[in-house]
């Protein structure tokens, strides 16, 4: 069934590869974004873009609109950038719903959640905000919560894991490839660290589940992530793995002691057994991608 999306962050790494797993289905997209030249040239006339500037000027029909997802949001942790992602994300709840949007998907993401945490944590897991990002992002559950409420159409907030990607350069996992390649040595402070992770392209798999799914069927919230934790000595030892038996050469393990402990991992069941939606690549599977990406590079 053809859906009408209209999407939010469309150059983001979430926003970006939602087009791409969308390319084969019968979706129509607007794409809204800073830089719709950019996503013109990746992908041509199969989608519809927009400019966020001129969206923010002009009134938009979103009656014919059947899932509104919002991916846009700033990665700065600072004040200033978080107020403005929360006026802006203010508006366009109000604009979509006030005009009949069919349905709304918030992106939020785990950071909701403590950040020291031991344990996976669920759904019923309160959250603790430590930091500005995590703070407006629960506020921008708040916000999805109290307008759709208001305008009665459906929605749901979906906590994302942390998200990996072969150009997303943040993560410790995407910084050990690197280090291990270039330097020949991961430098680690091994305590009881353990990640959740979710490649982009499974968390692309589940919003596209999630889109063609009854909206009358959603929670107020999903945690959506991969089911496996991952020490961080765990981690770099597998890095240095893969690497050696890419290049022959094994990188060397600096490790100094540390006393943190924390998880970042989410318990995703509720939406796996409701949507019949899993995480498919393997930590293993995006090293050896990373990995090769960044020989080829060298």
């Amino acid at each position: 069934m053809a859906k009408k999306i209209f999407l939010t962050g469309a150059g983001g790494l979430l926003g970006t590869q939602l087009l791409y797993t969308l390319e084969n289905t019968e979706c129509s997209v607007t794409a809204l974004t800073s830089k719709p030249d950019v996503l013109a040239e990746k992908f041509g006339v199969r989608y519809f873009y927009l400019n966020t500037a001129d969206f923010m000027k002009n009134d938009y029909d979103f009656s014919k609109i059947d899932v509104l997802i919002h991916c846009a949001f700033p990665r700065n942790n600072d004040g200033a950038s978080m107020a403005k992602g929360l006026d802006f994300q203010r508006v366009l709840f109000q604009t979509a719903t006030e005009n009949r949007v069919g349905a709304l998907i918030n992106i939020s993401s785990q950071s909701v959640y403590d950040p020291k945490r031991t344990e996976p944590a669920d759904e019923q897991t309160p959250a603790v905000l430590e930091t500005k990002y995590a703070a407006a992002k629960y506020m921008s559950e708040q916000l999805a919560e109290v307008i759709c409420s208001t305008n009665n159409v459906k929605y749901t907030n979906l906590r994302i894991a942390s998200l990996i990607g072969t150009d997303f350069s943040p993560r410790i996992v995407n910084r050990f490839v690197k280090s291990a390649l270039e330097q020949g040595i991961i430098n680690i402070n091994a305590g009881k660290q353990k990640f959740g992770f979710l490649d982009v392209r499974d968390a692309a798999e589940a919003l596209k589940a999630i889109v063609f799914s009854n909206p009358d069927d959603w929670k107020r919230v999903y945690n959506v992530g991969a089911d496996k934790e991952w020490g961080i000595l765990q981690l770099a030892e597998t890095v240095c793995e893969i690497v050696e038996n890419l290049t022959g050469r094994k990188p060397e393990l600096n490790i100094s002691e540390s006393e943190e402990i924390f998880s970042s991992a989410l318990n995703s069941t509720s939406f796996s057994n409701q949507f019949g939606w899993n995480p498919k690549i393997s930590i293993y599977q995006f090293i050896n991608e990373l990995a090769n990406k960044i020989i080829s590079g060298m």
